[in-house]
């Protein structure tokens, strides 16, 4: 039997594209909640109307469902 581990995401936009690292979203991340994440931070680049690349990503962070509103919570505003 095939145990299905349920993940839920953050979801981080407007990061500047080529200044954000995982490393950077991991570190920031832990040193305001606590929480450590377990794998590594997936980015999004955002293509515009007019088929240019925005300067802006958005980062995805898998986190457990039973921390994820805890780690929304201190990272809404920061």
């Amino acid at each position: 039997m095939v145990e299905q581990i349920r993940q839920s995401m953050l979801y981080l936009y407007d990061l500047p594209l080529g200044r954000v690292t995982s490393v950077m979203i991991a570190d920031v991340i832990k040193r305001y909640t606590g929480y450590v994440l377990k794998d590594p931070v997936q980015f999004h680049q955002r293509m515009l109307p007019n088929g240019l690349v925005s300067p802006f990503c958005t980062a995805f962070c898998k986190i457990d469902p039973s921390q994820l509103a805890m780690v929304a919570a201190k990272m809404k505003y920061f």
